[in-house]
């Protein structure tokens, strides 16, 4: 079992709610950053299954 900590369930957290819509501003305001940039930065993720879902949109966008 990997080890959990704090810091990394934030980026999780973090990362999950960019995942689910959360405009960044409102992500980043909750998690104190001064700036958007800094918490897309640092803080949120992508993960492999998301390439997918950018494959998905693009072939619903281009008739695909």
């Amino acid at each position: 079992m990997p080890r959990l900590t704090l810091h990394g369930c934030r980026h999780t957290g973090l990362s999950l709610m960019e995942k689910d819509g959360v405009p960044i501003s409102i992500i980043s305001m909750w998690a104190g950053h001064a700036s958007a940039e800094f918490t897309y930065r640092v803080y949120v993720h992508a993960r492999q299954d998301d390439l997918g879902a950018g494959r998905d949109a693009l072939s619903r966008l281009y008739g695909g």
